[in-house]
């Protein structure tokens, strides 16, 4: 896959429509580091009338990984060493730096965002199983408030639904995460396409060892999100970066409760994902 090492540019034009009559306002170029011959295509509309900033985040994630796993769960794999682990939803690279970059100030309703941002496919990873994960942030809170995911080979619509982040802090010498990472893929099955799932390698238990344990799963937006809400340890996650209960970081029982207390809010905003991948 050819490089570029050239500044991305994202081209977004806001259109705010009145009753009948449609008002676009002049385009602006943001720019941001990084290069990429291949291109993201996002849309993005505003459903409800909001308050503050907010950031465009995009991910790159890649699933279908085989590589050793500690576990301690006998009923659902090897111990002490799953050495054909499959490690799935894993957090690759971020294109818009660890938060995000601003996207829009106080969205009205039907205020919308057309985006095109180039992206590189790194050496070593397996391109059949890349998939590109957009959410919208508030930068003051960092709550998220809609998340969309595209394979980058898949031209299936993205069904315009509320859908809900599950961030799962993990590591490949974390002798009880294999359990929880089954119950995010339960959840995910359960919930029918409203949850989507990501896996923040971070943190001691993920820091590369001895083999066979010597793979470096870790990034460096994922060592910054795991820094800064500091979870008491892993296997644990975030559900939108919100609040549930007191806590932002929550143990795998508190994470189907919170899933259904966000899905239960109205859809705050749409995003649509088109993949252009320069073969």
């Amino acid at each position: 896959m050819k490089k570029m090492k050239k500044a991305i540019y994202i081209l977004a034009v806001i259109g705010l429509i009145l009753g009948a009559c449609d008002k676009i306002e002049e385009p602006y170029l943001k720019q941001i580091s990084g290069g990429g011959d291949n291109i993201v295509h996002l849309q993005i509309e505003f459903l409800e009338n909001l308050e503050g900033k907010y950031n465009l985040n995009v991910f790159i994630i890649e699933s279908g990984i085989i590589s050793p796993q500690k576990n301690d769960e006998a009923n659902i794999g090897p111990t002490p060493d799953w050495m054909d682990y499959e490690h799935n939803h894993l957090l690759r690279s971020s294109l818009t730096g660890t938060w995000g970059i601003e996207l829009i100030e106080n969205p009205s309703t039907d205020s919308i965002l057309s985006i095109a941002l180039p992206f590189a496919i790194e050496e070593g990873w397996e391109t059949d199983n890349i998939s590109i994960v957009v959410f919208l942030s508030n930068d003051d809170t960092r709550e998220i408030i809609q998340v969309s995911e595209q394979d980058i080979f898949n031209s299936i619509a993205n069904e315009n639904i509320r859908k809900v982040l599950l961030e799962e802090f993990t590591g490949h010498i974390c002798v009880n995460c294999p359990e929880a990472t089954l119950q995010a893929h339960f959840l995910q099955h359960s919930f029918e396409g409203k949850l989507i799932l990501v896996s923040i390698h971070a943190g001691d238990l993920a820091t590369p060892g001895a083999a066979p344990y010597d793979a470096n799963f870790t990034t460096g937006p994922g060592n910054e999100i795991f820094n800064y809400y500091e979870p008491v340890g892993v296997p644990t996650g975030m559900v939108n970066r919100a609040d549930y209960q007191g806590s932002t970081v929550l143990f795998k029982d508190s994470w189907e409760p919170a899933i259904q207390e966000l899905l239960n809010l109205p859809q705050q905003a749409s995003i649509e994902i088109e993949i252009e991948v320069n073969e």
